[in-house]
């Protein structure tokens, strides 16, 4: 059987001393969270919760989340964790889709649970971590140091199947509402044991650290990868340079997570000014948004030995391609920055034209995936339009434009799908403009999307966020664009913004400025 609930009881037996979890304000072992989860999972229990029920999580990552995590996959109950900064109309939606009727939420979320039970949904159970909860407006909120109340420390697991349901998943909603995406037990284990079969750590334990949310498959991979390498997991909730860099000093961190690439320039003006060891550094991911040579050059300043990981997924197909490179591999060959990486194990992929036949080696097309790790399909959504989403043979339709490089297999992400832009019959990638954009010097950042045009039908606009101290010059910028790339690409309407609008996982909202800054944009006067 392939059940994380027995893995974490393996890793409590074989490494019992070694660390399972730190953050800032606790640290467990292994035989210390197997025991805790345990101790919740039998609460739960006495709560009504059982199998195949639901449990959301309204929690920034903590101990507390991985302890409650481990409890439902050893009772079989769904975790379902949710976006922390969605609005309470939009929590409510997501709990209404899985029927849940159970939630554990940090104090700091109680107005919002307050705001959901008074307009949209009662909740039966509801459990608040926190030290100062009044429960005088509440009888029926439990405190989660009840739960340790006449403590029950004996094993909790239950006898499950492979397809036992385990999580349930929202997408991050950059083309519209989130929606439900479940996974069973034998998918997010596999989706652990692909991430450690790909590692290529020379460390015999591994501590990763990572300030991505646990709500999302990019937050949630790195706890799985670690429960099956039997490493450590290490977590910092908020983006708070000093405090990570010196909790990668004290620990020794040898995996570092950070989304998007971005991030890592916080990270780097406070290394400037501080003194920190952070040759222990083996591994940086550098997924799930834009990232430059300026970037890696930084990365390597910080962490020597490193070595960079690209990677490209989803919440619906789990990881389905990473690699490691050098500073040397990107100094040989710089245009891999740009690259994803090769097809993870267990994972097949086929890239298609708009007929569903494949295109040739170095031709662009949509990825299509297959794995036992790929979903099923969205839960009770009607209007996410799951149908269309599977080929009739069952491959998933990513949505995603990618090409192979026939010498290396390496892929490469062109776009996505709703981001292409067809202007006066030719096929324009945004991300091609958007790289372009952004190396001239005046830009710190873009978004390309399609601008209805009464000549073209449509055209390239571009939003942009000056960098400081500089202002942009519509003709300048065109004139620096049609210079390095076709005319026909060139960007015809220009927004200036303060930033650009983003989802919860820091992705730029492209719906959201299609939505509503549309009229923000001005034709370029050429």
């Amino acid at each position: 059987m392939l059940l994380i609930g027995e893995l974490l009881l393996d890793n409590a037996e074989n490494y019992p001393d070694r660390f399972a979890v730190i953050t800032k304000e606790r640290c467990l072992t292994y035989r210390e969270l197997n025991r805790e989860s345990n101790c919740v999972a039998n609460a739960l229990k006495k709560l009504g919760l059982k199998r195949g029920d639901c449990l959301a999580f309204l929690m920034k990552n903590s101990i507390e989340w991985v302890i409650a995590w481990y409890a439902c996959q050893k009772l079989g109950v769904v975790c379902m964790p949710l976006h922390a900064r969605l609005l309470p109309e939009e929590l409510a939606r997501c709990i209404k889709i899985a029927g849940c009727k159970a939630i554990i939420y940090q104090e700091g979320f109680s107005d919002s649970i307050c705001a959901i039970e008074n307009r949209f949904c009662r909740l039966e159970t509801k459990i608040c971590v926190g030290s100062e909860i009044n429960t005088d407006k509440d009888s029926n909120i439990i405190k989660w140091m009840d739960l340790y109340n006449n403590a029950d420390y004996s094993e909790a697991q239950e006898n499950l199947e492979n397809d036992s349901p385990a999580v349930l998943l929202f997408t991050s909603g950059t083309t519209g509402n989130p929606k439900g995406v479940l996974r069973t037990q034998e998918m997010i284990t596999l989706h652990g044991i692909t991430l450690a079969i790909r590692n290529c750590s020379p460390h015999l334990c591994d501590i990763l650290l990572s300030t991505a949310p646990l709500y999302h498959i990019g937050g949630l991979q790195t706890l799985l990868k670690m429960l099956v390498l039997g490493g450590t997991y290490a977590t910092y909730n908020t983006i708070e340079p000093d405090e990570i860099l010196g909790m990668i000093d004290r620990h020794k961190v040898t995996q570092l997570q950070m989304l998007p690439p971005i991030t890592y320039e916080r990270l780097y003006r406070s290394y400037k000014t501080g003194n920190y060891d952070l040759s222990s550094v083996w591994e940086v991911c550098i997924s799930a948004g834009k990232c430059t040579l300026e970037y890696t050059d930084h990365i390597f300043e910080m962490f020597p030995v490193c070595h960079l990981r690209p990677s490209w997924g989803s919440t619906e197909t789990c990881s389905v391609t990473c690699m490691q490179l050098t500073r040397e591999d990107l100094q040989e060959h710089p245009e891999m920055i740009n690259s994803i990486g090769t097809i993870m194990p267990f994972t097949m992929v086929h890239v298609v034209n708009d007929d569903g036949t494949e295109v040739m080696p170095g031709e662009s097309g949509e990825a299509l995936v297959k794995s036992p790790m790929v979903f099923n399909g969205y839960m009770h959504d009607m209007d996410c339009g799951c149908p269309s989403c599977f080929t009739e043979d069952g491959w998933f339709k990513t949505g995603d434009i990618v090409r192979v490089d026939p010498n290396t297999g390496c892929f490469y992400f062109q776009d996505r799908i709703k981001d292409i832009i067809k202007t006066g019959g030719e096929t324009i990638y945004a991300l091609e403009v958007e790289r372009m954009v952004e190396k001239y010097p005046a830009v710190y950042e873009c978004a390309a999307i399609g601008i209805p045009d009464e000549r073209f039908g449509e055209a390239v606009g571009i939003a942009v966020v000056p960098n400081k101290g500089y202002s942009i010059n519509a003709k300048d910028l065109v004139q620096f664009c049609n210079s390095h790339m076709a005319r026909f690409k060139k960007p015809r309407y220009l927004a200036i913004m303060d930033r650009l609008p983003e989802n919860s996982t820091g992705k730029i909202a492209k719906n959201v400025l299609r939505e509503k800054y549309i009229c923000d944009f001005r034709p370029i006067e050429l």
